[in-house]
């Protein structure tokens, strides 16, 4: 075999080796490029279980900065302190109200049943004025007899006034009935005020609760 020959024969050996090289590179491509198909698919798939397990974070929180989230809190917080303030001054309307009533109503029967209380004893001096009449006046006396009319009509006049201040503690009663009533009126449409601003209240808390916020001590 010539020199040529042998060439030739090892030119053709290097090229079927070539060739097998080639074959076998793009089978193992083919192989590399399947598992990291796979690979790529599992992590989407872990990725996806991960958020799923993560608890969510409301995208409005997520979406803003510590000095907007301050600003947020800042102006609920306020909100729900402004509704608390007017809760609290409703109340003390109905219990001013309540109070004002009871004392006026106080104050008035104070008054008739001291005026009662100074004519009743008006009404022992005149008695008492009529008996010692009967007892030491001489009955043909013509005194006797003007001091006993002038005793009849102060004791009729005491009577009626003690009437009429009678009269006046019903009417006192009535109007004490009628004005409680009035605020009792009032103070429902209060509590249905309350209950409106204590709903907001409750809204605000709960919407901060949702958008994942943190209120401080309101």
């Amino acid at each position: 075999m010539s020199l040529n020959d042998t060439i030739e024969g090892l030119e053709e050996s290097n090229a079927i080796e070539m060739k097998f090289v080639k074959n076998f590179k793009a089978g193992l491509n083919s192989i590399a490029d399947g598992m990291m198909e796979e690979c790529l698919n599992r992590k989407g798939v872990l990725k996806e279980l991960k958020d799923k397990l993560q608890p969510e974070i409301p995208a409005t929180v997520a979406a803003i900065n510590s000095s907007e989230k301050a600003g947020v809190i800042g102006w609920m917080e306020l909100y729900i302190r402004l509704c608390e303030d007017a809760i609290a001054e409703i109340k003390g309307e109905d219990d001013l109200e309540k109070e004002r009533a009871e004392k006026e109503h106080s104050r008035e029967i104070h008054a008739i049943e001291t005026t009662l209380q100074k004519r009743a004893e008006q009404r022992s001096r005149v008695e008492n004025m009529r008996e010692t009449l009967e007892r030491l006046c001489d009955p043909e006396s013509s005194i006797r007899e003007e001091l006993w009319k002038f005793s009849k009509d102060e004791l009729t006049c005491v009577r009626k006034e003690e009437e009429a201040l009678e009269n006046q503690i019903a009417r006192c009663e009535e109007r004490f009935l009628r004005r409680t009533s009035g605020a009792e009126k009032e103070s429902m449409k209060r509590t249905k005020r309350m209950k409106r601003y204590k709903r907001v209240v409750q809204h605000v808390k709960k919407h901060a609760e949702n958008e994942g916020i943190i209120l401080g001590a309101v």
